[in-house]
Formats: C-alpha cells, sequence, structure tokens
C-alpha cells in the first residue's frame, strides 16, 4: 500500500511539475540562477565529456543537479533536477558544456536523453561531480570519460 501510494504522488508531482513548465517562476527547494533565495556569486563551470573509447559526446543536454542534501556516513546524497529551473548546458560537437551562473554548491551532472535524465558516470561506475566553493570563479572540469552508450543527440 506505501509504494502504491509513493507511486501515486510521484505520478501527481511529475504532472504537475509538466503543467507548470510555462510558469515565470517557480517554487523550488533549490537556490536556482533563476530564483535566488539569497544573493549568491556566480560562478562558470567548463569541460568535455568523451565517452569510454574517447569519441565526444556531441549536442546532449546535461544539467547541473545541485545537491540538496548532506547525506550521513552510510546514507545517499541526493540531487535534484528540475527542468524548469536547474541550469543545463548542450554539448558541441567536441564535447565541451558551459555552465555560466552557477552559484557554491556540489552538483552531479545529469544527461537528459528526452525520455528520460542519466547520472553520468565515469569508468568506475562513480558519479561525475564538482563543488563550486566561494573562492573559485570558474572550475574546469578538464576532459572526463563517461560511460554513455546511447547515440548523440542533435537538440
Amino acid at each position: 500500500m506505501r509504494s502504491l501510494a509513493a507511486s501515486i504522488l510521484l505520478t501527481i508531482v511529475v504532472l504537475l511539475s509538466a503543467s507548470c513548465q510555462s510558469a515565470l517562476l517557480l517554487s523550488s527547494p533549490l537556490d536556482s540562477p533563476l530564483n535566488p533565495t539569497q544573493d549568491v556569486v556566480q560562478h562558470q563551470v567548463s569541460g568535455y565529456l568523451v565517452r569510454l573509447n574517447n569519441s565526444p559526446i556531441r549536442g546532449v543536454k546535461v544539467y547541473a543537479a545541485k545537491l540538496l542534501n548532506n547525506a550521513a556516513q552510510g546514507e545517499f546524497e541526493t540531487y535534484v533536477v528540475d527542468p524548469a529551473i536547474t541550469p543545463s548546458a548542450a554539448t558541441d560537437e567536441q564535447g565541451f558544456l558551459y555552465f555560466d551562473g552557477l552559484p557554491v554548491g556540489k552538483y552531479a551532472l545529469v544527461a537528459d536523453i528526452i525520455i528520460a535524465k542519466i547520472l553520468l558516470e565515469d569508468a568506475n561506475s562513480k558519479p561525475i561531480l564538482f563543488e563550486i566553493t566561494d573562492e573559485q570563479a570558474r572550475v574546469s572540469l578538464g576532459t572526463r570519460r563517461v560511460k554513455f552508450d546511447l547515440p548523440d543527440e542533435s537538440r
């Protein structure tokens, strides 16, 4: 019964999210560049995403999903993607992506493949995470080898 209630709640949240996407300003638990809850310094993040065989991941929309909670030892961290306000960037022909205006925080890279959002992982099946601190104006991801077996997308 609890699983059914959770499924119904998730369905309602997804439907409400989809119906509200045209709204100008949505409330969200995230401190978003589009909806800041405090004055924040904005930062730039850039880098290249390539497959394990070193071919670039082209034309894929990638979200900078912000950490929602600080997990205690043994618990999972929660990163949130709200397509209406989560910062995103598309990779170019070389797999380069660039985010501008990110506030301080911990983030995970999440690929949007139209039917789902996929947490990007490295060769060791570890999520690709990055952190922005107050001292950094720019963060370089370098070139990250990513487990990504799906075809490139053109957006």
